[in-house]
């Protein structure tokens, strides 16, 4: 995907223009995509990654159900490398889904706004896990998460913010963010981009 989207913002498209981003496919499963991302959260890529695939291991086919998952004991949660808290907050999210016969359907017809104010309705499920879902799991093309703190990061060091305090930031990513519309989730993601490059840097430099 060209980032030339974003040309009309010249210092944002300065510091983003030499990655290119590859198109999304929708997740066939949002129940799963939403346990993955419980999976990944607080830790590294590469944890998620182990973690969640030791998880999946636990059920037939790789593929969790939510009454799978909610009769799922807790000593199996701990084996895969989860938490007592994220093994709640999957089991959370199995109850929802059943109690409330979530389906994929459903959450696409549901505008953003309403679509985090009924996932975040989850204990363990909060904004920065439905934008997930949204970016990631559903391709949804306008999302862009303030509260992920490498984006914050990202968007303080591109714009010369580092010495603002939070609360102003999010409101300049607020503000900013708005001449990227309906693009912002690849706006995201090229913060993401642009972040993990500096961090790869910073690595060789310390090596």
């Amino acid at each position: 995907m060209p980032n030339s989207l974003f040309k009309h913002d010249p210092v944002f498209h300065n510091a983003v223009h030499e990655f290119d981003l590859e198109e999304l496919t929708p997740f066939p499963d949002y129940f799963n995509y939403m346990l993955r991302a419980i999976a990944y959260q607080q830790v590294s890529g590469t944890v998620g990654a182990s973690i969640h695939g030791l998880f999946l291991k636990r059920f037939p086919e790789d593929k969790p159900s939510p009454q799978g998952v909610l009769d799922m004991p807790f000593e199996d949660f701990r084996e895969a490398g989860l938490s007592g808290q994220k093994s709640s907050y999957m089991q959370n999210i199995a109850r929802f889904w059943i109690e409330n016969k979530v389906s994929n359907e459903m959450l696409d017809n549901m505008l953003n706004v309403d679509l985090i104010g009924y996932l975040t309705q989850i204990k363990g499920v909060g904004k920065w896990t439905a934008e997930m879902l949204m970016i990631f799991g559903m391709c949804r093309k306008d999302v862009f998460p303030l509260e992920d703190l490498l984006v914050q990061r990202g968007f303080a060091e591109i714009f010369g913010m580092q010495e603002v305090r939070l609360r102003e930031l999010k409101r300049q990513m607020m503000i900013r963010s708005e001449q990227w519309e309906p693009h912002r989730s690849s706006a995201a993601r090229l913060i993401w981009r642009y972040m993990e490059k500096k961090e790869a840097e910073n690595s060789t430099k310390e090596d």
